[in-house]
């Protein structure tokens, strides 16, 4: 594992109009730490592999190109993260980009303070209630995740070190499956996100109720209800919270159903 090395994990299926401008975005990052890109082709049907291959014909880039049957996002992930040589692993998806000093302004807070975890905010969004500024950061903890999951999947650097502690993705997990890591990360290491937007996800579509994964109401909702189920039965609460939490979990649902349909 090399210390001063980020590997940078980019899930890609399906993505030949999004996968150059999303490797770009990563090329252009401007740190003093050393990048491993990892593109882990998850069995596109498009013409998304032979675009890849072209441009690192073109541009002489040492990305490296993995491909496997289609698993889905949270086995390509695992890959990546098996694959990956570096101290630092850096999410990103092939349909999403990094905007100009996300990597130096992460790794700034890295060298600077007792951290295992930096995010960032994204598509211009707010982080508000449970959270709370210090430093121009927000602290991540378990109870804070379970009120209001953060930050976006793409926008996440952890060390490696996170992995061998927590576990890998869930690969049999559709929805929420980076919330379920997020939690397990929670428990093992600390946890911040920088108060800027460094990243723009699917053209700045709606959080949810729109396309992609995050259109699926009822499965980001069985989402949580697992994760909920998985942390009781890790120890990470008593059943009376797991309860509370239940409740405030329909809860959220019932909401973003209404908002959809008044959208």
């Amino acid at each position: 594992m090399q210390n001063n090395l980020i590997s940078v994990i980019i899930p890609m299926y399906n993505a030949e109009e999004t996968i150059v401008r999303c490797i770009k975005s990563v090329e252009s990052q401007k740190c003093d730490f050393d990048l491993e890109i990892i593109v882990i082709n998850d069995g596109s049907t498009d013409n998304s592999l032979s675009i890849v291959s072209d441009y690192l014909t073109e541009s002489n880039s040492e990305i490296i190109l993995v491909s496997q049957e289609n698993k889905g996002a949270s086995a390509a992930r695992n890959k990546g993260i098996e694959l990956a040589k570096g101290k630092f692993i850096a999410l990103l998806d092939s349909d999403d980009v990094w905007l100009d000093g996300k990597l130096a302004a992460q790794m700034n807070i890295f060298e600077n303070n007792e951290v295992d975890f930096v995010g960032t905010l994204h598509n211009n969004l707010q982080l508000g209630f449970p959270y709370r500024l210090n430093n121009d950061l927000f602290e991540l903890t378990f109870r804070k995740l379970m009120i209001k999951m953060a930050p976006s999947t793409i926008t996440a650097v952890f060390k490696k070190e996170l992995i061998e502690k927590s576990g890998n993705y869930d690969e049999s997990q559709k929805y929420c499956e980076d919330g379920n890591l997020w939690l397990r990360f929670s428990k093992v290491g600390k946890m911040v996100v920088i108060n800027k937007n460094f990243a723009i996800a699917g053209d700045l579509k709606p959080l949810y109720g729109h396309s992609g994964l995050s259109g699926n109401l009822a499965g980001m909702h069985e989402g949580e209800i697992k994760n909920l189920k998985d942390m009781l039965e890790l120890g990470y609460m008593n059943y009376l919270q797991y309860l509370l939490y239940f409740s405030y979990i329909k809860i959220k649902y019932f909401r973003r159903v209404l908002i959809v349909k008044l959208r």
